[in-house]
């Protein structure tokens, strides 16, 4: 289970700003996000911020993806089939973890 609470760094440590329910000397991962910061890549942002606005609508977008042939899911699943297939039956021939 994950959470998020806000702290505060004090004298070298990270302070919870309301108690935190974790068992006595538990390792956790900790994720230091400053407050304001939308956690995304600013860089990324500022990247989309200059992109022309597209001004192609979602129904123009269904049309042109119903005449693509077959399903895109059928041909996902055989990729992953054929990739599990190559890295696993030629290593161990006879034994399938794929199936």
């Amino acid at each position: 289970m994950s959470t998020t609470f806000d702290a505060i760094y004090e004298n070298g440590v990270l302070r919870p700003l309301q108690p935190v329910v974790l068992a006595e000397n538990q390792r956790v991962t900790v994720t230091v996000q400053p407050l304001g910061s939308s956690g995304l890549d600013a860089e990324f942002v500022e990247w989309c911020k200059q992109q022309p606005a597209s001004s192609v609508t979602i129904d123009e977008v269904r049309e042109i993806l119903s005449k693509v042939p077959d399903s895109l899911s059928d041909a996902i699943i055989n990729e992953r089939d054929r990739e599990c297939r190559d890295t696993f039956l030629i290593r161990a021939p006879g034994l399938s973890v794929c199936d």
